[in-house]
């Protein structure tokens, strides 16, 4: 819905992307109508930044000067190949997805190309599927998944788009993370205890959304920052997978879509409330005149006030 109202002047009215391979699509255009992710840097590359690209300053481009150096720690793009940085995100298994309203550009900041990430992906393999810690410790070096996220950053930073959606890991995923006894989904379920193996997954993966959430926040907007003019919604699809409970429902979201919405608040639902509030909430920061959000017993009429400015 958003991607109809605010995607129709850049080149992509969204990007879907994920974290894990061949993931399910979490995007839909309308029943049995999906947007499948794309989980490979350098097919992701090639879409963004190949052929029908169209740098700042050429051929008579309007696209704003980007500001992309800035959301990575180097001049250029790692290769894919062997141990390389990789960004994951949010609750597992999770999807987060973020809208920028129209902001002023920077052209302090002066256009910058990057480079192709080459070399190959490890074949997907073994029940549950492993994503190894490379080197240095970080997750993973295949299929790459902070590749992945700075090329949406830079993406987002040269106005190619302003919405996006990102799947982590699959809901019941049995993926197996570093240092892990068993897949995830099994340890959800079996390990005893105050199951430290699931918190350590759970503090990770959280850890890989506030990564994500300084790298627009290292892009140079007019006076303020790529983060001060989005709204990132990170989620999971349950709240305790023990039991697979939907209290205490848990959200992040990061950024105040331009001072629609209010940073810096820690919000618990007193009663019952339905977190489709967040969502007509989120719409309605992005200037959509919605009148409901949601279906049966999730369709609300009103947002979440207490987040709204």
């Amino acid at each position: 819905m958003i991607a109809r109202a605010i995607g129709t002047t850049t080149r992509f009215a969204s990007l879907e992307t994920a974290a894990q391979p061949h993931p399910k699509p979490m995007s839909y255009n309308g029943p049995d109508n999906t947007n499948p992710p794309e989980w490979v840097p350098a097919r992701l590359f090639e879409r963004l930044f190949g052929g029908g690209f169209v740098a700042p300053g050429e051929g008579g481009s309007s696209i704003p000067a980007c500001a992309c150096a800035a959301a990575s720690s180097t001049p250029c793009w790692p290769t894919a190949t062997g141990s390389r940085r990789g960004w994951a995100g949010w609750t597992a298994p999770a999807s987060t997805s973020t809208s920028r309203a129209s902001a002023p550009w920077s052209t302090a900041w002066p256009p910058w190309r990057p480079t192709r990430p080459t070399g190959g992906l490890r074949a997907a393999g073994g029940a549950p599927e492993e994503l190894p810690a490379d080197a240095e410790g970080r997750y993973p070096s295949a299929p790459c998944p902070r590749l992945v996220g700075e090329l949406v950053v830079m993406a987002l930073a040269c106005d190619q788009t302003r919405v996006f959606t990102h799947v982590f890991t699959d809901p019941v995923n049995n993926m197996l993370f570093p240092g892990a006894s068993a897949g995830h989904h099994q340890l959800t379920h079996d390990e005893p205890g105050d199951q430290p193996e699931v918190a350590a997954i759970m503090q990770h993966v959280v850890a890989e959304y506030a990564w994500f959430v300084q790298a627009l926040r290292a892009v140079p907007e007019g006076g303020e920052t790529l983060l001060d003019h989005c709204v990132l919604l990170g989620t999971t699809d349950v709240a305790l997978a023990r039991t697979h409970s939907l209290e205490d429902y848990p959200i992040l979201l990061a950024g105040s879509a331009c001072g629609a919405l209010k940073p810096g608040l820690h919000y618990r639902s007193p009663g019952d409330e339905s977190a489709s509030k967040v969502m007509l909430s989120l719409l309605r920061a992005m200037d959509l005149r919605v009148a409901e959000w949601g279906v049966d017993t999730a369709r609300v009429t009103d947002g979440l006030s207490a987040i709204e400015a």
